[in-house]
């Protein structure tokens, strides 16, 4: 069985009309035994907004959320945009330390971090 991860692009199935969406969660819930997937489906098709029985598992629509069991769901392939490589050669070079900065762009739930995205970047040289 395939391996997914928060992120990856799936193609539900078993829930009357197949339905494709992004996976939001996964994991044990509180709701049921057993790991579940949380998939944010870009139309109001779903059965919450991430959100069970009180308690927020990940953030989407009303309605625009659903869970599933790992063998309802399948991996899209090559529908995410490939990241384009840099054009140009940058004017300063990274610091001989190797350090990185880290910027997210998130917030808190539930004292849990939501992350938007992520950007990871050299620290440059003066």
């Amino acid at each position: 069985m395939a391996e997914f991860k928060v992120g990856d692009q799936v193609e539900v199935t078993g829930k009357g009309t197949d339905l494709k969406g992004q996976i939001a969660f996964i994991g044990n819930t509180d709701f049921a035994q057993g790991k579940w997937i949380g998939v944010v489906l870009p139309d109001a098709k779903g059965k919450n907004n991430g959100t069970v029985q009180g308690k927020s598992y990940f953030e989407c629509k009303p309605n625009h959320g659903i869970f599933v069991r790992q063998n309802q769901v399948t991996l899209i392939k090559g529908t995410l945009p490939k990241p384009q490589a840099s054009k140009g050669t940058p004017s300063r070079l990274p610091s001989k330390s190797g350090k990185v900065s880290l910027r997210f762009v998130g917030r808190f739930l539930n004292n849990k971090i939501s992350i938007n995205c992520f950007e990871i970047n050299p620290v440059l040289a003066d």
